[in-house]
């Protein structure tokens, strides 16, 4: 009978060969420290709000919005900007209708989702890659000011 972790989930070190010659498989480029972006802040209600950007070659680690509001925020939009394209547009209601509450799902997951406090957390997937930068975005439908607080990890080669 098998125990344990498929072996897939145990790191594998490929990085030297036997014999007279080495050999290197990279298997992804080497990123410098973590980095955060931060934002805490109330967003106007009717517009689309920039929370971040980022600028350069890197990767998303994760990281989530969190999001307190007077009202349910089921007309609002998440959007995440890959090298100055749309890459995910959801709409909050999206993320709770069709239960994408697994990080695998969709470059946005949910976390939590409230509609009698009005309490709500979405997060980021992690290992999205970009070339050139990253910008998160967030559309409030109705004329609300949500409180949104947002981190997002990554690292820059």
């Amino acid at each position: 009978m098998v125990h344990g972790a498929p072996d897939y989930y145990n790191a594998k070190s490929v990085a030297a060969q036997p014999g007279d010659t080495e050999m290197r498989i990279q298997i992804r480029p080497t990123y410098g420290a973590w980095k955060r972006l931060y934002y805490s802040d109330t967003v106007p209600g009717g517009v689309t709000t920039s929370l971040g950007s980022i600028a350069g070659k890197g990767m998303i680690y994760g990281g989530n919005i969190l999001i307190s509001s007077t009202g349910v925020v089921d007309t609002d939009f998440l959007q995440l900007l890959l090298d100055g394209t749309v890459f995910s547009n959801p709409m909050m209601q999206a993320l709770n209708l069709f239960s994408l509450s697994k990080e695998t799902c969709n470059p946005f997951y949910l976390l939590k989702w409230d509609s009698v406090l009005f309490v709500y957390a979405v997060g980021f997937m992690p290992g999205i890659s970009f070339e050139t930068s990253v910008q998160v975005r967030y559309s409030e439908a109705v004329g609300r000011t949500p409180q949104i607080i947002m981190q997002l990890f990554y690292a820059l080669i």
